[in-house]
């Protein structure tokens, strides 16, 4: 289960951006993410993950460019760039509406 691995994996990489701090008062080596405008790219990136999965391809398509758009420090953007190609490669037409859309929410 690929995809509930990648889950994890950024709900951790998300408990360690919150900006806790130690006993003494020291960031945990991590800094802290602003409350909703840095996670937004994260839940667009993992969103795409499950419209993939679930064969949704042009809302991936909407969902991918939103996340590469949104400049989150946490999006995989050089990944999520990989599989707007494959979207494009193996899902023209679905690729092509997903770019309209992409481009009508500017």
């Amino acid at each position: 289960y690929p995809l509930c691995e990648r889950i994890r994996q950024a709900q951790a990489l998300l408990a360690r951006y919150n900006g806790s701090r130690d006993m003494w008062g020291n960031p945990h080596g991590m800094p802290a993410i602003p409350p909703e405008a840095n996670r937004t790219g994260l839940q667009d990136y993992l969103g795409a993950q499950q419209e993939i999965f679930a064969g949704q391809f042009m809302l991936a398509v909407v969902s991918l460019q939103k996340a590469i758009r949104s400049g989150d420090e946490v999006v995989p953007v050089a990944d999520a760039g990989r599989q707007v190609d494959e979207l494009k490669k193996n899902h023209p037409g679905d690729y092509d509406k997903g770019i309209s859309e992409f481009l009508k929410t500017k």
